[in-house]
């Protein structure tokens, strides 16, 4: 997200995923994350994560959901 590579997102972006941002949460599908990042008039600066909220779930060795 950072370097904005349409590429990469849409190949981490299941079909149907939850996005929040800044109009709301909305379900996109990979094709739509990858237009987005590409022609995002946008700049993610930096992000936190709650220590207290985040919930993370492993779904392999190699993959994990973080919300």
């Amino acid at each position: 997200m950072h370097k904005k590579d349409g590429k990469a997102a849409a190949e981490m972006t299941d079909d149907q995923c939850i996005v929040v941002g800044a109009q709301g949460v909305s379900s996109i599908d990979s094709k739509s994350m990858e237009k987005l990042t590409d022609e995002g008039k946008w700049d993610l600066r930096e992000y936190t994560l709650n220590d207290k909220s985040t919930q993370i779930r492993f779904i392999d060795d190699d993959t994990a959901i973080l919300g």
